[in-house]
């Protein structure tokens, strides 16, 4: 059932009300022992103002970080994913390496990338481009692997070749499916960046906090948590917007 955009943003907007409602009953009376474990909304948002610039720079280098670390991650799991797909001796080669470092989670390997490439911004992108490019190439293979070969049969019947196959079939059959992938991606990629920064990068969301946490500033910890989510919520509609767009000749486009 189709829910009008005007009614999702208000039921949304009504979430959010009632959570800071909720917040502020549970807080307002608490100690100063309970403020520590939970901060009170004024606390929070003194912080904030007293510190918004420095925290805003934090929030946009991560930001930063994400996207460029899913844009490159994406665009290799993409192709890995077509390559697969599109030639058997290319799945045989590619396939084996998916799939044994798929299972390690790309934070095991963080001390390897800060040794090779230092605490730069690289090792920190190329480490959240590890993590997506193995679910965008899961991603992409089963997408395809899903399509119904009716389609392909009918493009092979009026003479297309395979190339022009995945040009004008493949490719915008797999993009519907492709959106879950491409979110995943997307919470991997925070997970990966903050981790990134918790461990040794300079500056970000997952620095601040990690320095927060050494003098218990737990204010500045629930402050660069709600940043983290409100930027992933963003960023995750910006992302169902564009497949809503290149998935409009569908039959149900995909819903934002």
């Amino acid at each position: 059932m189709h829910v009008p955009t005007r009614h999702k943003v208000i039921a949304n907007c009504a979430m959010l009300m009632l959570f800071g409602l909720l917040w502020y009953l549970f807080t307002r009376d608490q100690s100063d022992r309970g403020s520590l474990m939970f901060p009170r909304p004024a606390l929070v948002r003194d912080t904030f103002a007293s510190q918004w610039r420095e925290i805003l720079s934090y929030a946009f280098t991560t930001w930063y970080r994400v996207v460029i670390g899913l844009s490159l991650g994406a665009a290799l799991g993409v192709t890995a994913g077509l390559a697969m797909t599109y030639n058997r001796v290319l799945y045989f080669l590619i396939d084996p390496v998916v799939e044994l470092i798929r299972p390690i989670h790309p934070v095991a390997l963080t001390p390897f990338f800060i040794l090779w490439l230092g605490l730069g911004n690289t090792s920190q992108l190329l480490l959240i481009a590890l993590g997506c490019f193995m679910v965008m190439a899961v991603s992409t293979y089963v997408s395809i692997s899903n399509i119904s070969p009716i389609y392909l049969r009918a493009a092979q019947s009026l003479g297309a070749s395979k190339p022009h196959i995945y040009r004008s079939v493949v490719i915008p059959a797999m993009m519907p499916a492709l959106v879950g992938g491409t979110r995943v991606a997307l919470a991997s990629a925070f997970a990966l960046t903050v981790a990134a920064e918790y461990l040794g990068a300079q500056g970000g969301l997952g620095f601040l906090i990690r320095n927060a946490r050494t003098i218990l500033h737990t204010e500045t910890i629930l402050l660069a948590a709600m940043i983290l989510g409100l930027e992933s919520l963003v960023t995750d509609q910006a992302i169902r917007l564009l497949f809503s767009h290149f998935t409009r000749w569908t039959h149900k486009p995909i819903e934002i």
